[in-house]
Formats: C-alpha cells, sequence, structure tokens
C-alpha cells in the first residue's frame, strides 16, 4: 500500500516539475530554488529505491534505468 502513495507522489511531483519547467523564464529567481528542490527530491527516490530493491532488482526494471 505505501508503494502506491509513492509511484502517486512521485507522478505529481514529476507533473509539478514539468508545470514549473513550462512557466518559467529565464529571468525568474525562483527557477534555480525549484531546480534544486526538484533534483533534491528525484534523487531521494532514486537513493530509497535502491535502498528498497536492493543492486539487482533495481537494474532489473527499466524505469529505473531511464530515471538514472
Amino acid at each position: 500500500m505505501v508503494d502506491i502513495y509513492f509511484r502517486y507522489f512521485y507522478d505529481l511531483l514529476t507533473i509539478a516539475n514539468a508545470i514549473v519547467i513550462g512557466i518559467s523564464s529565464p529571468t525568474s529567481k525562483w527557477d534555480d530554488t525549484a531546480e534544486w528542490i526538484f533534483l533534491t527530491l528525484f534523487m531521494m527516490e532514486i537513493i530509497l529505491k535502491f535502498y528498497t530493491y536492493g543492486i539487482r532488482k533495481f537494474f532489473s526494471h527499466q524505469w529505473n534505468i531511464v530515471n538514472i
């Protein structure tokens, strides 16, 4: 059950990231902060999956390889 909430959270995070990229402009100052926040959260996703699944199972899922 936790897995479904984890996936939903990161699906929504991906959509939010796409929206932020779409509305950002070269002159906006919040762009860098938003990029660092999204980068940190996506890195946490990879680290948590790597820790939970282990090396073999992590790399057996194609989407995990794409995420890296």
